[in-house]
Parts: C-alpha cells; sequence; structure tokens
C-alpha cells in the first residue's frame, strides 16, 4: 500500500522512504521536530478556520461510498484507500452541482510561503485518490499556504503520468528484495535520520560524500568501477591546461577533491587571485528566504589597529531599512573597505538592499566595495581543494581548526530560532542567533586567512606552522611514472613481439627521426564537398482532386516533399544543364487513410529529370 507519508517522504529521498516502510523511528533534529511541529501547527487552525463556515454538520462518514448521500461541506481527518493508494487528506470540501454528482475536492495545507514541486504532487495524490475511490474523473486540489494564507488550484489531471510514476517507483521499493542504497543529498540537514545516515555512509566511503557530486556523476563512477572516495582519489592525472582555455574557468576535479580528503593535505590548481590592498570587512547575513527579510548583518572589520565587530539586529521587517543604513555607515567609516562573504547569500542581499533603500553615491569607497564585493566561495571553487567533504564554511574552517560556540547550529536551524524567538520574544534565542553569525563571520577571516598564506609563497614560508601542507597540483605529474614503461616478459620472445608492435606506430605516426618530407607524404587528402546548386526553376506537382482509392474528397495535408533534379535543355545549336526542383504535396484521405499526391516518378530515386 502506497501512502500519502511514504511517497512524501520518497519524494526527498528514496532511502527514507524505505526506513519509514521499515517502521525504523527516525532519530530526530531540533530543526526536524520544530519543522513538525509548525507543520501541525499550520494544518490544525488552517482546518479551525475553514470548517467553522460550515453551518450543518462538518465530519462525514467513514465509508466514502455514503459521503454521496450525506449533506455536508467538510469533512476533516479523512483517510481514503482505492487501488493500492492510501491518502491521508486534512480536509474535504464537498461542492454540490445542479444537475449532477457532487465534486469532492481535498485541501492541503503548506506553512511555506514557497510551495515545491513536492506539495503540488501530493496534492495532485490525493485528487487522484478522491477519484479512485469514488470512480470520478480527475478533479483539482487546493493547497493553503504561506504567513498570509493563499489559496492555489491544482490541476491534477495535469499531473496525473508524473504522479503515477511516483506512485509505481514507490511500489517497485517496497516489493524490491534489496533496499535501496542510502545516498546523501540536500534533504539530509531537513532529516530525522541525518546522523545514521551520515555515519553508514563515512563507514562505506560512498560517493555521496562529496556534495558537488551528482547522481548522473555517481552512477557514471560505479559504472566504471568506483564506488568509493578512496578509488577516486586514485584516478587523479593532472593535465596541462591549453592556451585556447587560459579564458575559461577551471573546471572542478572530483577526483582531485578525493585526494586531497585521503591524503589530507591542501590541493592548489592554477594561480587563484584574492583581493588583499585595502582592509578587510568579512559580512554574514542572517535571514528568512520564504518572506525575503533579512534580520541580522553580522560585519567584522579588521584593521591594524584592532578587530571590531558588530552585529545588526532587526526585530520586524520595518526594521531591515534601518540596519541597512547602519551598515552603510559603517562601511563608509571604513578605510578602502574589501567586502569579503562566503557564497551567494549576501550576493543577493547586497544587491537586493541597493534595489530597495539605495546604496551609498557612487564615486565613494563604501560604493566601490559593494560593486566589487568578493565571494571567496569562488576563489575556492576548483581552485583551491581542502580536505573536507564539500566547500562549506563550517567543513573548511573545522578542518582549519575553528569550532562553534554551538556545534549544533547550522543555517537551516537558524531559520527555527528566528520563527520561535517571534512567537516567544526569547532573549536566549536571539543571543544564539547572533553568536552563531559572529562565529560565522570569525570563520570566515580564518578561511581568509588562509587563503592568503596559500597564495603568498613568502608569507606560507614565513609560518609554515600555520597552513596545512599544501601541494600544487602541476607537481603532481612528476610522481607518476610513465605509461610507456619497458615491457618485461617471462618469455623472450614475447618482449621481440612487443618491440615490433611499435614499428608500424612509428612509420605512421612518428616524424621526428623521418624528416619533413615522410610528414608532407602522410598529409591525408582534403575531402572535396560538392556544393549544391540552387534550382533554376520550381514545379509545384498538381495532386488529384479526389482519393483515387475511394473517389473522395476529403482529406487532410501531411507531408510535403521535394526532389531536386538536373536536366537537359536542348536549343537549337546547344545543350545546356538546368536544375529543377520538384514540390509534391501529399494528402491523407478521411475515409480510407490512403496518402496520395506523390507521383510515381518521385518514389524511384534519380539524379537526372
Amino acid at each position: 500500500m502506497v501512502t500519502s507519508r511514504l511517497l512524501e517522504a520518497f519524494l526527498a529521498c528514496p532511502f527514507k522512504c524505505h526506513l519509514l516502510s521499515e517502521g525504523e523511528v527516525p532519530g530526530g533534529t531540533e530543526y526536524s521536530a520544530w519543522a513538525a511541529a509548525r507543520d501541525e501547527s499550520y494544518r490544525r487552525d488552517g482546518v479551525r478556520k475553514l470548517a467553522s463556515q460550515e453551518v450543518g454538520p462538518c465530519i462525514a462518514s467513514a465509508e466514502p461510498g455514503l459521503w454521496k448521500r450525506e449533506s455536508w461541506q467538510f469533512a476533516v481527518a479523512k483517510t481514503v484507500r482505492a487501488e493500492g493508494w492510501e491518502a491521508e487528506i486534512a480536509l474535504i470540501q464537498r461542492l454540490p452541482q445542479a444537475g449532477a454528482s457532487s465534486r469532492f475536492v481535498p485541501i492541503r495545507f503548506a506553512a511555506n510561503n514557497r510551495l515545491s514541486a513536492s506539495d503540488k504532487t501530493m496534492a495532485a495524490f490525493e485528487a487522484i485518490s478522491l477519484a479512485k475511490a469514488f470512480g470520478a474523473k480527475t478533479g483539482a486540489a487546493k493547497i493553503v499556504h504561506g504567513d498570509k494564507p493563499a489559496t492555489i488550484s491544482v490541476n491534477a489531471a495535469v499531473l496525473s503520468r508524473a504522479v503515477h510514476r511516483k506512485v509505481s517507483q514507490v511500489a517497485a521499493l517496497l516489493s524490491a528484495d534489496l533496499p535501496p542504497v542510502a545516498v546523501l543529498n540536500r534533504h539530509c540537514p531537513e532529516c530525522g535520520y541525518q546522523d545514521r545516515c551520515r555515519k553508514e555512509a563515512v563507514g562505506t566511503d560512498d560517493l555521496s560524500l562529496l556534495s558537488n557530486l551528482t547522481g548522473k556523476e555517481r552512477a557514471r563512477y560505479r559504472g566504471k568501477g568506483i564506488f568509493t572516495v578512496s578509488q577516486l582519489a586514485y584516478t587523479f592525472r593532472p593535465r596541462r591546461r591549453s592556451k585556447r582555455l587560459a579564458a575559461r574557468p577551471e573546471r572542478y576535479h572530483h577526483a582531485l577533491k578525493a585526494l586531497a580528503i585521503r591524503e589530507q593535505k591542501i590541493h592548489v590548481v592554477g594561480k587563484p587571485v584574492m583581493p588583499v590592498d585595502g582592509t578587510p570587512v568579512f559580512i554574514d547575513v542572517e535571514g528568512l528566504p520564504d518572506r525575503n527579510f533579512y534580520y541580522l548583518i553580522g560585519i567584522r572589520v579588521e584593521e591594524p589597529g584592532g578587530t571590531e565587530h558588530r552585529s545588526l539586529w532587526a526585530d520586524s521587517s520595518s526594521d531591515e531599512k534601518l540596519i541597512w543604513e547602519e551598515f552603510l555607515d559603517i562601511l563608509s567609516g571604513t578605510d578602502r573597505p574589501i567586502l569579503l562573504h562566503y557564497g551567494s547569500f549576501e550576493k543577493t542581499f547586497l544587491k537586493k538592499m541597493c534595489e530597495l533603500y539605495g546604496g551609498p553615491p557612487e564615486p565613494s569607497a563604501a560604493a566601490t566595495a559593494i560593486a566589487s564585493s568578493t565571494n571567496l566561495l569562488a576563489v575556492i571553487y576548483a581552485r583551491i581543494y581542502f580536505p573536507a567533504y564539500s566547500n562549506g564554511l563550517k567543513e573548511i574552517a573545522r578542518f582549519l581548526g575553528f569550532e562553534w560556540s554551538d556545534p549544533l547550529a547550522s543555517g537551516i536551524l537558524s531559520i527555527a530560532w528566528r520563527s520561535q524567538w517571534e512567537e516567544s520574544r526569547d532573549a536566549g534565542l536571539r543571543d544564539r542567533l547572533i553568536a552563531y553569525n559572529a562565529d560565522d563571520c570569525e570563520a570566515l577571516s580564518l578561511v581568509a586567512r588562509t587563503i592568503a598564506r596559500i597564495l603568498s609563497p613568502e608569507i606560507l614560508a614565513a609560518e609554515p606552522a600555520g597552513v596545512p601542507e599544501v601541494v600544487h597540483a602541476e607537481e603532481l605529474g612528476r610522481c607518476i611514472l610513465s605509461k610507456w614503461r619497458v615491457f618485461k616478459s617471462p618469455l623472450l620472445d614475447m618482449e621481440k613481439i612487443n618491440e615490433a608492435a611499435y614499428w608500424n606506430y612509428q612509420r605512421d605516426r612518428v616524424f621526428v627521426r623521418t624528416g619533413t618530407e615522410a610528414r608532407l607524404n602522410q598529409k591525408r587528402p582534403k575531402r572535396t564537398s560538392r556544393c549544391r546548386r540552387k534550382a533554376e526553376k520550381i514545379v509545384m506537382a498538381i495532386p488529384p482532386s479526389s482519393c483515387p482509392e475511394c473517389g473522395k474528397r476529403g482529406r487532410t495535408k501531411s507531408r510535403l516533399l521535394t526532389r531536386t533534379v538536373e536536366d537537359i535543355v536542348f536549343g537549337r545549336d546547344s545543350a545546356k544543364r538546368r536544375v529543377v526542383q520538384y514540390i509534391f504535396q501529399g494528402y491523407r484521405c478521411r475515409s480510407c487513410k490512403h496518402e496520395y499526391g506523390l507521383s510515381e516518378w518521385y518514389l524511384h530515386a534519380r539524379k537526372w529529370g
């Protein structure tokens, strides 16, 4: 039986669906507990508000077959089963129709302001389950979502094929003899099984530990027999970068990342660049992306005279402009500021704030700093490979020895803390958020100093203990033995045969010893491409007015075909070539489906007319 709970889990992670089907209880995290409580509260409040509109009875009978004969408007918390599907529906609305049977519309509740594809798929699943239970046509479903509840309609008939495909995949997973492979993905921070799956992946050294590795790339490596990070590390081979590709960004090497993890050394590709001329200003912003609201700006200014940290807090969205103006004042009061951040979140923040509230005057140093802010993640990506499974700030900073005051703090957990603070105004939650933001700024400063040492050989030589061992990828090639090593065999005859195998190759491909003449003689003849002459005359073939098979005139257009031939035109004293293009419009008879309009002359390929 494919239930709503299993399908929703499958959409997030197939392995989570398997664990739920086996009855394994999730360990739970602070965020997952908060999210479950929030969703339940939102669903309960939404049902109560809508069901309070009902004048008569609100709860329908337990059996869906009796619903059509009852007079009701809303049915609360109903379970519908049909054809191996089981949908748990929070609210069902009955819509009477004049002269026809009533329509039943499932209503789903989602606390988020932005709906995901999973929300729409689950709403369609509920609508299709209702249609199966009543033997009716698939109708629409409704989703109530957001802080200011808005209702959207989902056309379940459009999503029907996709929903049936997902349900079939869940059914195949439940009936399979072997469980699916545990794969870490983006849903892990929200999942109660996170610690369990992470521990299993680390134990098996699974490729999914590398967060930048996509599912298709993992499948390709597994097809080659590479299943672990350690195995992937042995596949890296340094290659000289072509001059034609010098202007293009460096390609990310998953094998080099695996090599850095295996050897616990920092690997550098090429020559990364990071601005160092000025006063570094590190910023880290906390916000609620679902509401487009930024409530905390952490600023760390490192001047020669000392380091200063400021935390700009907004109690509500009306204070957002105030903390932005205060941020601009701090930036304007800094001598030659260089704005450094980690990731695109802060880049989006700077752009949106400038559009909403305006930026500093254009010639100022603050305006220049905002326009040329440096994303350290972009400096690191594909150029500096830290021995960490991802390029996240926390993993890299922890490798460098930094620890957060709250080890469990994370970006996704800060969303829960902020929501809880808005409900309770607990000063402890506010302090936890500010401390977490300050730790992020300090970790960002540590990563920036490390990158500066890596990119400056003189600093790296003066402070060898301050940075872990650094290896440049270009130097790795010196340690790799040549593939063309001397062939040794227990049988001397085999060595002679192998030596003779190179003779043809040297004669056909190697020209260093044979001189310029042999190379010129080996040039392949160029292919001569035939140039098509433009048609000098176009002839449109006249099709029959009726079907030659049944004689009826009803027809629809089919293929439009052409044939270009070369004809000879004879004059009184000459003969010349002329290119003629014939066009044939095909038709299909509506009665007998016979296709006609093509001449027998066209059906036989020919060059001359």
